[in-house]
């Protein structure tokens, strides 16, 4: 399967975007990352139903509800065909997470002072790596949550949003002894 070197790969973008970066803004970026996913584990269902509540509002308007003969037929119809399906909300929910995970990098490359020496750039790497790690889990998490590692190993299940999910706790924990 792919999606082990797709990890690795987001891995080794987040260790050389956090040497680039320096360990201030990485940990800026950090927090607005769990930030996102707190954000979209607490209120994704409510922002799903606002998300829908406004297409609904627009397409009724547009489809000029108000002036038709029967606006509640009409309106019953257009419920029926949500923009965002209440039960399959994964994916709308990874773009969000997306979408905030690049307003935080942008944020913290605004507002965090560069890295000045090496040490700072040393660190970066390290939180960047764990950058790349809560991104790649949840990346998978909305957007591919069946992915599979393709190895049978015994030791793992084989999806692999469980075995990323596993160890994000104690690299959470490293990054803020970090």
């Amino acid at each position: 399967m792919i999606y082990p070197y797709v990890v690795l790969s987001v891995l080794v973008v987040g260790a050389a975007i956090g040497f680039q970066r320096g360990w201030l803004r990485e940990i800026a970026t950090l927090g607005g990352l769990l930030v996102a996913w707190l954000g979209v584990s607490a209120l994704g269902g409510n922002l799903v139903g606002v998300v829908n509540r406004a297409d609904l509002i627009v397409r009724f308007t547009v489809n000029g509800g108000f002036d038709s003969t029967s606006p509640g037929g009409m309106l019953d119809l257009l419920k029926k065909a949500p923009v965002v399906d209440p039960h399959h909300a994964d994916t709308f929910l990874g773009i969000v997470v997306v979408l905030v995970a690049v307003a935080s990098y942008v944020a913290a490359s605004r507002y965090a002072p560069p890295p000045i020496a090496a040490s700072g750039r040393a660190l970066g790497v390290l939180v960047g790596l764990i950058n790349g790690y809560l991104l790649a889990y949840l990346g998978l998490r909305y957007l591919a949550p069946g992915a599979r590692t393709g190895y049978d190993l015994g030791l793992f299940s084989g999806n692999l949003v469980d075995e990323l999910g596993r160890y994000l706790p104690t690299l959470l924990i490293a990054a803020v002894v970090v």
